[in-house]
């Protein structure tokens, strides 16, 4: 496969469905296994949508602000710093089921989150890595209600704040606040 730059298609079986793969020669004498679509499950969206909006062309702020702010964000990739949480769940589940400890269902989030305009958080996500980012630059705390989920939880990482992912919007802005109490 290496040397003639090909790939092969298989189908196999994973947790109960069937799915097509491209199996490719990779570094170090490893095989690769990239999971592929059928093609019923590509949709065109001309022909499922009624009206595709306009391709419209990005303003030079806008795209120099996602530039920049992509650029802010970029670091190495850590492997190690992501965990399957859905799975460790599970098998809290299991052991608390196990040792006859009730297992009770999470309630959904009782407020909807806010929609935020994304230019306006953008700017404020530039502008925080522009100061430094830490809560130790930062002035004036920001109003956390007109945050959306995605911002609070990562404050919550940069707080440190253990258990951010399993809480629901409102605990999340409960405890960003208390952490950044505790930090001033």
């Amino acid at each position: 496969m290496e040397r003639t730059n090909k790939a092969g298609i298989a189908r196999f079986v994973m947790r109960g469905k069937e799915h097509i793969a491209a199996i490719r020669a990779g570094e170090d004498n490893v095989i690769i296994l990239d999971i592929l679509m059928f093609g019923e499950d590509l949709r065109d969206p001309a022909k499922e949508l009624k009206k595709l909006p306009d391709k419209a062309e990005p303003r030079g702020k806008e795209l120099d602000m996602a530039v920049s702010l992509i650029d802010s964000m970029t670091e190495d990739w850590r492997p190690d710093a992501y965990h399957d949480t859905y799975n460790e769940r599970v098998l809290k589940l299991i052991d608390d089921k196990k040792a006859g400890r009730k297992v009770s269902v999470e309630a959904p989030p009782s407020e909807p989150t806010k929609v935020v305009d994304l230019f306006d958080a953008l700017s404020r996500s530039v502008e925080s890595r522009k100061s430094g980012g830490g809560r130790k630059s930062r002035k004036k705390a920001p109003d956390l209600s007109e945050l959306s989920k995605t911002e609070l939880d990562r404050m919550a990482r940069e707080l440190d704040i253990k258990g951010r992912s399993k809480m629901a919007r409102a605990e999340l802005e409960k405890a960003v606040a208390t952490a950044n109490k505790r930090a001033s």
